[in-house]
């Protein structure tokens, strides 16, 4: 079970749609990150006032600390669109 405070990272986020259903459960208490780098995709993410990340995940760290995260959604489709292989637990 994930706690209603948890930290939530969604890779690759798109218009949001798994995030709508992780927080249609933990509700408004948990923090929701997204890293999303098309423009649409980031305004309306914002929109919903979730952190938009656009960090470059071939070359670049997720700006989080260490052990933060509490659950993790990365589909398999985000991994198309880099040049390198991202493996996400």
């Amino acid at each position: 079970m994930i706690a209603k405070k948890a930290c939530v990272l969604d890779v690759g986020a798109g218009e949001g749609k798994d995030l709508d259903l992780v927080k249609a459960q933990l509700g408004d208490s948990a923090r929701y990150i997204v890293i999303e780098s098309w423009k649409p995709n980031v305004e309306l993410l914002q929109a919903k006032g979730i952190e938009v990340v656009t960090s470059n995940i071939e070359n670049e760290f997720i700006p989080l600390p260490d052990c933060s995260v509490h659950l993790i959604d990365c589909q398999s489709d985000s991994r198309a669109h880099t040049k390198t292989t991202i493996y996400c637990a």
